[in-house]
């Protein structure tokens, strides 16, 4: 029997529904979070935003008071990136991930740390932690210490070798910088989980939060070899289906499938949203024509974006002043009166959601101007990174994890990133790119050049379904 090909509307539809970007969880939050595969925190509002906009009914204390619960916890994990998961899977995306983030990390540092010193200054920072809760800047000592060049540096590997979580308030909306750590094996129960069954549970996650998608998508999404996601599959029960350009996609036995007519309302999403990475592009949420509109020199961990029918169409913000907060859409291209009015609606919710305490809201749409993409520069020697938002601050591991087989590198066009928060890097031929110190709020970071994508990467076609919201212009 021949397997059924899935249109690009049928992902878009299937990864909107798995989201809960058709329609809100009405699950708790931890719940939630696993059924999303957790949610990229590198920034901690944008944590709280994504679960808004999936999230019945959720309020910014819910996702602090689970962080003090420790019902949910958030540590470096996919792609040596912070991420919000559940108490409940924490110790499997660890796990899962830890060979890979190690290799990758001594890949990308070359031959300055060996594997022995970073194991030897983790038994000083786990001596330095047990039963206690450390500030960076006191765990940074023992850095200093045996790298005194660059102890951020030997900070940031370590995060490979010894599992720790960001301990609130630290990392919440309320303390937005993550830099208060405690041991993962005292904040928690101590691991029981394997490695290999450990990458069963991350695949298992990744096709209930983003599925049907390709192995390779999965592999890149978890900063992981194809050949490791592939060894796990063949442990499971799966359904295959196939691209409209013939590749293979796996999928969980009656995952949802929704019609690629099924109705998309209006949705905010925050930066580093993961729907919008290179592993979910074959579902085009992020329609190719707008992607270096999204993620560019300046925005390389991408900007809070609107959604119009399952695909963004244009970016927001907030501007605010002791007394009014107003959130700003600025769409990409004309939008049809229908769609500005649900946006409007769900953007006054936003609004109040972002800036509670504020006497007065507002929601103001800029005029569109037709803009089309900037191309990608390719451009290296003497590109200057201005500000620290455009030292990207963590992304994922694009240079430095295995990639997969085939596509794109993971990363958005004209991007490459070399990871570690205030460190400058080299591209991968030796340019150099120079970056300022990383944001004073944020702890890790990336260093971010700008150049070509992979040869055989050009943009494909764009538009899901060739409509816009199922309104009429």
């Amino acid at each position: 029997m021949a397997e059924r090909v899935l249109t690009t509307a049928d992902l878009n539809r299937a990864l909107l529904a798995r989201q809960f970007l058709l329609e809100r969880s009405r699950l708790p939050l931890t719940r939630t979070l696993d059924r999303i595969a957790g949610i990229q925190a590198q920034y901690a509002p944008s944590s709280y935003i994504g679960l808004w906009s999936r999230l019945e009914g959720f309020e910014l204390a819910d996702l602090t008071k689970a962080l003090e619960r420790r019902t949910v916890v958030q540590g470096t994990l996919l792609r040596s990136t912070i991420h919000l998961v559940s108490a409940k899977d924490y110790w499997a995306f660890a796990v899962g991930t830890r060979a890979a983030r190690q290799d990758a990390w001594l890949r990308f540092d070359k031959k300055r740390l060996s594997r022995s010193d970073l194991t030897s200054a983790a038994k000083d920072v786990r001596k330095m932690l047990t039963g206690t809760v450390l500030h960076r800047d006191e765990l940074l000592d023992i850095a200093r210490k045996r790298d005194p060049e660059r102890p951020t540096h030997l900070w940031n590997g370590l995060a490979a070798w010894l599992e720790l979580v960001r301990a609130p308030p630290s990392g919440t909306w309320e303390r937005r910088r993550a830099d208060l750590y405690a041991l993962a094996d005292e904040w928690l129960e101590p691991p029981t989980v394997t490695p290999e069954k450990s990458v069963a549970i991350l695949l298992r996650r990744y096709l209930t939060g983003f599925g049907p998608a390709r192995l390779a998508d999965a592999a890149n999404w978890a900063g992981l070899a194809p050949t490791t996601v592939r060894e796990a599959a063949e442990g499971l029960r799966l359904r295959r289906f196939r691209d409209e350009e013939g590749h293979e996609l796996v999928d969980l036995h009656r995952a949802p499938l929704p019609e690629a007519s099924a109705r998309a309302p209006p949705r905010y999403l925050p930066t580093w949203d993961a729907t919008l990475l290179v592993h979910a592009r074959g579902t085009q949420i992020l329609p190719e024509r707008f992607r270096p509109l999204v993620f560019d020199t300046k925005t390389p961990h991408s900007t809070p974006t609107f959604l119009v029918d399952g695909a963004v169409a244009g970016k927001w913000s907030v501007e605010a002043t002791k007394q009014k907060a107003t959130l700003v859409l600025d769409p990409f291209e004309r939008l049809p009166a229908g769609a500005k009015r649900d946006l409007r609606t769900e953007a006054e919710r936003l609004v109040r959601f972002v800036e509670p305490d504020v006497t007065s809201h507002a929601v103001r749409m800029t005029k569109a101007r037709g803009r089309g993409p900037s191309p990608a520069r390719g451009r290296i020697d003497g590109h200057k990174i201005e500000s620290p938002a455009e030292a990207g601050l963590p992304l994922d591991l694009r240079v430095a994890h295995p990639r997969p087989a085939e596509g794109p590198i993971e990363g958005e066009p004209g991007l490459l990133a070399l990871v570690q928060c205030r460190e400058v890097g080299r591209r991968l031929a030796g340019e150099r790119a120079r970056a300022q110190p990383a944001h004073p709020r944020l702890d890790e970071g990336a260093v971010v050049v700008p150049g070509p994508t992979r040869r055989g990467s050009e943009p494909a076609t764009s538009g899901v379904t060739g409509r816009v919201g199922g309104y009429r212009a």
